[in-house]
């Protein structure tokens, strides 16, 4: 069954149903894992961002709102990810400062459109790897609604870019 280790290529004992997951996975693993989410917490901050900045650049109020509803996507999963990685670490992560990292904003809509479906799709890859982590159904629960989350918001930014590149 699940899950099957990421770092190793064989299968983990889900026996033990994670209930103390520093006892069950090797301290390494753990702080990779701690680090991917990391990552991923940076990553939905920034996009949270980047959505609210380019709702300003949009005037069509029907679009404005498809970003609006990305960026609280983006917020959700940052709490889920920290929740995940409090459960893991049995601490808090401190806040990400989004000023520390800016994502490329474009003049162009088509290509920040573009640019941003392509890494919502980058970033299912993570969580896909995330979620054959754990055996834990909460976080599992967790990590497959960002994964669906996910690629409904790069089936609406293709529908923004084929939208865009089709007024011009």
């Amino acid at each position: 069954m699940y899950p099957y280790n990421i770092f190793f290529g064989e299968k983990m004992d889900v026996s033990a149903q994670n209930k103390n997951l520093n006892k069950i996975w090797q301290p390494d693993i753990n702080q990779k894992i701690l680090e991917m989410i990391e990552i991923a917490i940076e990553n939905e901050t920034e996009n949270k961002n980047y959505y609210e900045k380019l709702t300003r650049k949009i005037n069509n109020k029907t679009d404005a709102q498809i970003l609006n509803q990305m960026s609280a996507d983006a917020k959700k999963h940052c709490q889920y990810l920290k929740l995940i990685y409090k459960k893991i670490a049995n601490r808090e992560l401190k806040n990400f400062n989004p000023d520390d990292k800016i994502l490329k904003f474009s003049d162009d809509l088509s290509d920040n459109f573009s640019n941003l479906m392509f890494r919502e799709l980058d970033e299912i890859e993570i969580y896909q790897r995330l979620l054959n982590l754990f055996s834990d159904l909460k976080i599992r629960d967790m990590l497959c609604e960002i994964i669906c989350c996910k690629q409904s918001n790069a089936t609406k930014l293709n529908y923004l870019y084929a939208k865009c590149n089709l007024a011009d």
